[in-house]
């Protein structure tokens, strides 16, 4: 395997991801999800292992370019404590490169974190949208008074520029949940709209006070806002967008 990642949650049921070395990228879920419309779709099933998608030749190599960058920034193999797995759950992967497997455990996540391994992941998960079209996204923020706004091509875990900034806003997963319409409140600080063969997909938006809301296929869900140190380095880094 290229890549094996699995998360064994306090409470429900197990998911994971796993890659071959033929581009075969496989799910372990209780869900049977497709891509349609540049959007994901899905409904309720039995546990089990199940084909999402396969990486063509340029996608394989763009995962080990990946693979090697989160690698060569990992510089531990144990992130957390026993005692936090116990209370939240854990994730472990297995990152393949130059005939060497690398074990990798986050012990107490989501509540522990990785910001390498989440852009990881984050970059698998695109990659089932690749024969939809292009990714790019278009990030819109307000600074100096005023709103701007830019797209770029490509994911932008993979982008220099757009690399830290990711790793402030990416919402926290399992602590996500569903919301109503949202309360009236100033425009958001930043929002990310990803677009996918042109057609728009997931949409994050972070507001002012720091709360964050993940606009998706399945409706509306609001995640852990950011706290102040977060926020802080997030409106710090803001005006690089315009660079």
């Amino acid at each position: 395997m290229l890549l094996e990642y699995r998360h064994e949650p306090h409470l429900g049921s197990p998911d994971g991801w796993r890659v071959g070395e033929d581009g075969r990228v496989e799910r372990l879920s209780d869900r049977i999800e497709h891509v349609t419309g540049g959007r994901i779709v899905g409904r309720p099933a039995e546990l089990a292992w199940r084909e999402e998608f396969r990486l063509d030749a340029a996608g394989l190599d763009d995962l080990r370019t990946a693979i090697g960058a989160a690698l060569a920034r990992l510089h531990s193999d144990r992130y957390g404590t026993p005692e936090e797995a116990a209370r939240y759950g854990r994730t472990v992967w297995r990152l393949h490169e130059n005939a060497s497997t690398r074990e990798i455990a986050v012990e107490g996540f989501p509540r522990v974190r990785e910001p390498v391994l989440d852009e990881l992941l984050q970059t698998l998960l695109r990659a089932r949208l690749r024969d939809e079209g292009a990714v790019s996204t278009v990030w819109t923020w307000r600074a100096g008074g005023a709103e701007h706004s830019r797209e770029y091509a490509g994911e932008p875990a993979l982008v220099d520029a757009l690399a830290p900034l990711l790793r402030v806003v990416l919402p926290t997963g399992s602590e996500a949940r569903e919301v109503g319409e949202p309360a009236p409140q100033d425009p958001p600080l930043l929002e990310v709209q990803w677009r996918v063969g042109g057609r728009e997909g997931e949409r994050i938006a972070v507001y002012p006070d720091g709360r964050r809301l993940l606009h998706t296929e399945g409706g509306e869900r609001e995640t852990a806002p950011l706290d102040e140190y977060a926020l802080a380095e997030l409106r710090t880094q803001l005006p690089s967008l315009g660079g």
